[in-house]
């Protein structure tokens, strides 16, 4: 994570340009291509795009997250490490205790022991709140916008958002996506 010069990622973008999971999802992909262990991160409350990408059956562990014991899917690759996924779940609190009892389960403490870098599938742009809470917790900030946009105007915005001053911003312009073709670990397809 040190040559890629941050360890905690968030992908933002305007509401409803569903790019940015994609986004987020091809970034682990690249990063596992580079030997390093990520995790994505459901960090958007009005979405659940990424949980809808998880297969039926995966590879789950227990990790603790900001409070809460949360569900860590694995996404399997062809030939490293697979990718962790944490999804938002509407049943979280259920789906723990039932996989509490599972035989081989583990219990991961701390994300960075698990996980060299850590990618948030952030909130829209129009969620400041909670988008501020995300980004207080990342070293930088890719915001994927349509092409049309400038810099100025993402600029504007995230000032407009009252993002920390000193998070490293990248934009990367491009077209929304109509679905998630192939996730990493062969996920299912989603209409986004």
């Amino acid at each position: 994570a040190a040559a890629l010069g941050f360890a905690t990622l968030v992908v933002t973008g305007p509401a409803g340009f569903e790019s940015r999971t994609a986004l987020a999802l091809g970034l682990a992909d690249r990063v596992a291509g580079l030997g390093l262990r990520p995790v994505v991160i459901d960090a958007d409350a009005g979405r659940t795009l990424l949980r809808d990408l998880i297969e039926p059956g995966a590879g789950a562990d227990l990790v603790d997250l900001m409070g809460a014991t949360r569900v860590c899917y694995w996404a399997p690759t062809d030939d490293r490490d697979p990718i962790g996924l944490i999804p938002r779940l509407a049943d979280e609190a259920q789906v723990v205790q039932r996989l509490r009892g599972r035989e081989g389960l583990r219990h991961l403490e701390g994300l960075r022991d698990h996980f060299d870098v850590i990618i948030f599938d952030g909130p829209a742009l129009d969620e400041g709140a909670q988008l501020r809470d995300v980004a207080a917790s990342a070293g930088a900030l890719l915001v994927v916008v349509p092409a049309e946009t400038t810099a100025e105007a993402v600029a504007t915005e995230l000032a407009s958002r009252g993002l920390p001053p000193d998070l490293r911003v990248t934009t990367v312009a491009a077209a929304p996506l109509l679905a998630v073709a192939s996730p990493p670990g062969g996920a299912k397809s989603a209409a986004a």
